[in-house]
């Protein structure tokens, strides 16, 4: 984060597994959260995905998905 930083890179869109998810999001390392879910599919098995501790700003429904935005608390 620090290179990046020097570098002047000021957005960065991190899609990875839930590990790589959760360590950025337990170290506050974002500023916007979205989360698409399908309406049609369900697994009942499989990796779980991150823990959001906060609520949805934001939540819009497509015709085949749910996307929920999570913005994290500035001060």
């Amino acid at each position: 984060m620090n290179k990046l930083y020097e570098k002047q890179i000021l957005s960065v869109l991190v899609e990875g597994g839930p590990n790589t998810l959760q360590r950025f999001i337990d170290a506050g390392l974002y500023d916007e959260i979205r989360v698409i879910q399908s309406k049609n599919m369900r697994l009942n098995e499989g990796i779980s995905a991150p823990q959001i501790n906060i609520l949805a700003t934001t939540t819009e429904e497509t015709a085949e998905d749910i996307i929920s935005y999570y913005r994290r608390a500035t001060s």
